[in-house]
């Protein structure tokens, strides 16, 4: 699939990718518009849209399908690319810590209903976001934070949740680490972390 003007956008993926897209609620023209800005024109005549196939990851307590959509320019080169989570009810993502070299990080919700857990180990505090797609389709979630995703276990349907990166993340381990239910600390490049009490009780075995 090419997309040559962010305006006037001729999509014509493979039916996999299309239909896949159409079914996580992904907007291409959406990512196209902001990639061309990003660019500034520079480079960005044509964007060819590919996706890894969908894995299942299954790991301390973290279920849930993992998708993901890369732009890359007629150079070969990847511009930008969209994450994405599909969470089945009562699930939820691994244990996270985004880092304070990380910048704030928008979640776009596409489909369903759960939650956005917190933990801020500047006050060692938790809070608990209301996710719900038909309410509000995006939800931010600020360096140095420790969070999850959990879908509703009384939901009908999935979770479906990501996030656009520009320009592609690199070393992803410098933005975010990975922790396990009960973990009290992470390592993380601005130092030791101390994981806040209610993040760490709310998930802990």
């Amino acid at each position: 699939m090419r997309l040559r003007n962010p305006d006037v956008i001729d999509i014509d993926p493979s039916r996999y990718v299309s239909e896949l897209a159409q079914y996580h609620g992904v907007d291409f023209a959406h990512d196209s518009r902001a990639i061309f800005k990003h660019l500034g024109g520079q480079g960005a005549r044509g964007l060819k849209i590919d996706n890894t196939p969908p894995q299942y990851f299954d790991q301390n307590g973290a279920r849930y399908v993992f998708t993901q959509y890369d732009y890359t320019t007629v150079k070969k080169e990847v511009a930008g690319n969209r994450m994405l989570a599909a969470i089945r009810p009562g699930d939820r993502t691994e244990l996270a810590y985004w880092t304070l070299g990380a910048t704030e990080k928008t979640l776009t919700i596409h489909r369903g209903v759960g939650t956005l857990a917190l933990g801020n180990p500047m006050n060692n505090t938790m809070d608990l976001v209301a996710l719900h797609a038909e309410v509000a389709t995006e939800v931010s979630l600020p360096a140095g934070t420790f969070y999850s995703i959990e879908a509703d276990k009384k939901a009908r349907g999935l979770l479906i949740v990501s996030g656009l990166y520009i320009p592609p993340v690199e070393n992803w381990e410098d933005l975010e680490i990975e922790l396990v239910p009960g973990q009290e600390q992470v390592q993380a490049p601005e130092g030791m972390v101390l994981v806040p009490d209610g993040f760490r009780e709310r998930y802990e075995v």
